[in-house]
Parts: C-alpha cells; structure tokens; sequence
C-alpha cells in the first residue's frame, strides 16, 4: 500500500506547516529540464525503484513521479512552506527544480524554495555529514523552519 495517499490525509498538525525535500528522489520516463538521458542511470534507476516498490506501475507511477497525470494533487498537501535542496552535481537537480515549480503552481500561496549547493552530488550529505556543505545545508534547513515562527 502506497504511503502516498496518507500524506494528503494526515491532519496538518501532525504535518506541521513546513516541509523539506533533501536530493528527493523523484524520477519519471520523459526526461526534464537540462536532463540528459542516460541509459546506463535509467535502467540502473528503474531496477532499484522495481526492487524497493515491485507492486509498482513503472517509473511514472506517482509515488516515483507526483507530478504525473492522475498523482494526488500536489495542492492538497497540508504544508505551508516548501524547501527543495538539490545539489549542482545531482543527476536529479532538475528534478527537484520541476517538482518545486509544480508545487508552487498547485499551491499558489505556497513559499517554495529551491536551495542548491554547489560542487556536490546526489545525497552528498549522508556522504559527509560533519562536512562543511552538509553542515550549512542543515543550517539552512532549521532557518527554513524557524522562520515561520514555529
């Protein structure tokens, strides 16, 4: 059972009224942005997202891809704020760059901010978290929240 629809259903309480996306891990069958295809990455993709989810309906299904046609409506999250972090090395940055746009798009009076690092690759922070990167991403991330006077 997709984890998914439960999201859209928890009350916002429980959710908070922020939400912080680090390097997400969100994919689709039509590339995005400035991506490049890459055989190799996509099938190595797919049979991770075939191992962790093998109920599932392919890489548009909308656990993998929200922003696909018939996912729950993105506007419908019960978050106020959103960060997306990215790094300028992920191989998923435009990704994360299409998923905040849709969210901002959905949610119309939603704060949507995209924070990227630079020199760094996909999940970099699990990586090296006493890092220097990984440190300020943290940083940022607890500013994110705290701004909105939580």
């Amino acid at each position: 059972m997709s984890a998914l629809p439960s999201l859209f259903s928890i009350p916002s309480f429980w959710l908070g009224r922020d939400m912080t996306l680090f390097q997400c891990q969100i994919w689709g069958s039509e590339a995005v942005g400035e991506e490049y295809p890459d055989p190799e990455g996509c099938a190595m993709g797919t049979g991770l997202w075939m191992y962790v989810c093998p109920c599932t309906t392919g890489m548009d299904d909308p656990r993998m891809n929200p922003m696909v046609p018939g996912a729950p409506a993105l506007g419908r999250m019960a978050c106020d704020r959103v960060m997306v972090c990215a790094a300028v090395g992920d191989f998923l940055r435009w990704r994360a760059h299409a998923y905040a746009a849709a969210v901002a798009a959905a949610k119309g009076d939603a704060l949507v901010e995209v924070l990227e690092t630079a020199g760094e690759g996909h999940v970099f922070h699990l990586f090296d978290p006493d890092g220097g990167k990984a440190k300020e991403l943290l940083n940022r991330m607890v500013a994110f929240v705290n701004a909105a006077g939580v």
